[in-house]
């Protein structure tokens, strides 16, 4: 695995040399734009409208906007000057109990896996160790690719740390004009519930596949072996009156479903 980020873990006067390590990666398929009379795949040149040219990466700097056509510019040596301690360090702000509730579920961002640098083995072992059995996380702060980003730090499996980063509070946009108040019977509610009851799951989500991308890659060896590919029709939405039926068959047929494959 190739590292992303490397620095140290910063705990008060504790500095733990350490690696971040993506935990995750996209798997979905991906489209170029081709030009659809000839072929040919579209390129996107950075151009600018009033030089009326093609411009290099080397001629382009920052701008932050401060109206529609009015910019402050900064270049890399001045972005450089924008130091923070958490650039090369993941800096420890405090420790919480850590259950998997403990966060707002609109907080989590992209997970990494954290292990030690050279030099660093024994430092992160004592650190990994005792924040397992204590059931702590750390909050961090750590500085990549010119954006500081809130964390926890966790145990995660066999001495490995998971550092999930996260959206700042501000960053959490407000949802109060979606609530809603719609009143339901408690008949529909104990249905709801049965529903409920007989897709009741184990949780083990290695399971499950994207069907979608599946989809698509059957799509795609179908064009080139020349086949015609139809649009599957979408499905209704259930009207709102006849909710107590549609739950009922809904159960009935996946008690039907778990019958005939254990038959």
């Amino acid at each position: 695995m190739r590292s992303t980020w490397k620095g140290t873990i910063s705990c008060g006067l504790l500095n733990v040399p350490a690696k971040l390590y993506a935990a995750t990666e996209e798997k979905s398929i991906r489209f170029n734009s081709i030009h659809k009379e000839c072929g040919s795949r579209i390129e996107m040149p950075k151009w600018c409208p009033v030089c009326d040219r093609k411009v290099d990466a080397n001629e382009l700097v920052k701008g932050y906007p401060l109206d529609k056509d009015k910019f402050v510019t900064l270049d890399e040596a001045e972005l450089e000057s924008v130091k923070l301690p958490t650039i090369s360090s993941i800096e420890v702000l405090e420790f919480i109990q850590y259950q998997d509730d403990v966060l707002d579920p609109r907080l989590p961002k992209k997970a990494y896996f954290l292990s030690p640098d050279k030099g660093g083995q024994k430092g992160f072992a004592l650190l990994s160790q005792t924040m397992a059995g204590m059931g702590v996380a750390a909050v961090v702060k750590v500085a990549m690719r010119q954006k500081e980003h809130l964390g926890v730090v966790r145990p995660f499996q066999q001495g490995v740390l998971l550092l999930q980063t996260l959206y700042w509070d501000d960053e959490l946009r407000p949802w109060g004009e979606l609530a809603s108040d719609t009143p339901v019977s408690d008949a529909e509610l104990k249905l709801a519930g049965q529903l409920i009851e007989t897709m009741r799951g184990d949780g083990i989500l290695k399971k499950y596949s994207d069907k979608y991308r599946e989809a698509l890659e059957e799509a795609i060896e179908a064009k080139l072996n020349g086949q015609v590919l139809a649009v599957p029709e979408a499905p209704k939405p259930s009207e709102e009156g006849d909710l107590s039926s549609l739950l009922e068959a809904s159960i009935a047929q996946l008690h039907s479903t778990m019958s005939g494959g254990s038959a």
